[in-house]
């Protein structure tokens, strides 16, 4: 049998050579471990792990990266609700549909519609008020409970995507709401004046059929609003419960009349045809424009009037109050709604 061999250094710095020279000393085992030339004691050197062992290590390690790997998987896979997971980690946090199967059954469609006014009252231009409806059956999904507004006559006020009806000028309007398999319930609508309202309320006709009245889808652009007939379907579910809204009654848009004498007055950017009051606009009244210009300029927006263009609406101090204008096509191009001046003004001298 080979002996075993132990290797040292000396540390009798200063007085050994070979603890000066750093020299390794080997010595047999069994033999004193000292320095053969000042036989001080010697320190021992530990032999360098080799190859096998520092692969062994690395081994154990990954083996134990790799028990931890698996033990956290099968936590966060089977231990964790997906809730918690979602609350606390912000993850797996899955819609209704992936992670439910959705059974509404969305062949359910409305089969009538109740608006909670069938008749109102707007006093002057720029009252508002809200219209709510009602769909039937109860157990309509959501989805299918949609409607579109639309009015008549948008002159004297107009209704917006969410019911709100606001009123710009004396007169009548109808207002719709439809149902998106085009069952329609209506509101009549009187602004200003109207001393003969439960009168002329109670003297409309009910409508015979709402065949004739073709619903409107509202579709909201940048800066347009634009209408598109709706289909109905070939088979429709009658209503259980029958609505009868009011008769609407038919306004014509007639041709603007040119300013009368009397009743008129001539700008250098127009023509006047209204009420006067003091040799200036009061009341209800149209301007002809006859060239481009800045109008209404005490609002809070910015107007401009081109050659052709007309204004119709409220005036007020001898300028523009609220109304709407129109250009030469009878295209709507802006609702004002600039308030009365507090001091008159002439309009004249812009």
């Amino acid at each position: 049998m080979s002996s075993t061999v132990k290797k040292g250094q000396c540390i009798n710095f200063g007085n050994c050579s070979k603890a000066n020279a750093h020299e390794v000393i080997e010595v047999n085992s069994g033999d004193d471990f000292i320095c053969p030339e000042c036989e001080g004691g010697l320190v021992e050197i530990q032999p360098k792990e080799g190859f096998p062992s520092v692969l062994k290590n690395i081994l154990l390690i990954i083996g134990i990266l790799a028990l931890l790997a698996v033990g956290g998987f099968f936590i966060w896979t089977k231990l964790i609700p997906s809730e918690l997971k979602c609350k606390v980690f912000h993850v797996d946090c899955l819609s209704p549909s992936v992670n439910q199967a959705d059974t509404t059954d969305y062949s359910i469609v409305p089969d009538s519609i109740i608006l909670n006014k069938t008749s109102l009252k707007l006093g002057n231009a720029g009252a508002s008020e809200q219209l709510t409806v009602t769909i039937l059956p109860p157990n309509v999904p959501e989805k299918n409970k949609k409607v579109s507004w639309r009015s008549n006559n948008e002159i004297v006020a107009s209704v917006d995507t969410n019911g709100v009806v606001t009123a710009y000028a004396n007169g009548n309007a109808v207002i719709y709401s439809s149902t998106i398999n085009g069952i329609t319930a209506t509101c009549f609508v009187a602004v200003g004046d109207s001393s003969n309202f439960d009168e002329l309320v109670k003297s409309l006709d009910t409508v015979k059929s709402l065949d004739t009245v073709k619903p409107i889808v509202t579709v909201k652009t940048e800066d347009t609003v634009k209408t598109a007939e709706v289909v109905k379907p070939a088979v429709e579910t009658k209503p259980k419960e029958v609505v009868k809204p009011v008769k609407e009654q038919p306004q014509k848009v007639e041709p603007v009349k040119p300013p009368q004498p009397g009743n008129s007055k001539t700008y250098p950017f127009g023509k006047y045809s209204g009420s006067l009051k003091n040799g200036i606009p009061e009341g209800e009244g149209t301007m002809f424009y006859t060239r481009h210009t800045q109008i209404a300029k005490h609002a809070s927006d910015t107007y401009y009037a081109e050659d052709g263009d007309v204004f119709v609406g409220t005036w007020g101090n001898g300028d523009i109050v609220n109304g709407k204008l129109f250009d030469k096509n009878n295209n709507l191009k802006a609702t004002i709604l600039a308030g009365k001046r507090p001091n008159p003004y002439d309009i004249g001298k812009d």
